[in-house]
């Protein structure tokens, strides 16, 4: 189902607040890495086989929303334990797609059709 411009603007628009609330709490740009500062190599490893359990369930045939979203943070965990920051980039993107298209399905799957809900 293609998402809808209402959907999709009100779920980056509360995505944008929160980051807003994250940044007055810690600073701004304190999620960051740098070629020379690795990730919690563990925490790292953890994550990277997390994604690898649910990319063989996706392969597997089961498309549930949660097995996509791990898939795609196991990307980024791997993307960074590799120091490979411009591909660690593009996966945290994809994360965020995915995630938005997460909370875009529970909106429309909890609001009568045509309604979108208040922010």
């Amino acid at each position: 189902m293609t998402p809808t411009p209402d959907r999709v603007a009100l779920v980056l628009g509360e995505v944008a607040a929160e980051r807003a609330r994250q940044d007055a709490r810690w600073g701004p740009s304190n999620l960051v890495y740098r070629a020379d500062q690795p990730p919690n190599r563990r925490l790292a490893q953890l994550t990277g086989t997390l994604g690898e359990v649910a990319r063989a369930l996706l392969e597997a045939g089961d498309g549930d929303p949660l097995a996509v979203l791990v898939e795609e943070v196991g990307e980024v965990a791997e993307a960074l334990a590799d120091r490979d920051l411009t591909h660690a980039r593009a996966e945290a993107v994809q994360v965020a797609a995915v995630a938005a298209a997460l909370a875009e399905g529970i909106d429309r799957h909890q609001q009568p059709a045509g309604e979108v809900p208040a922010p």
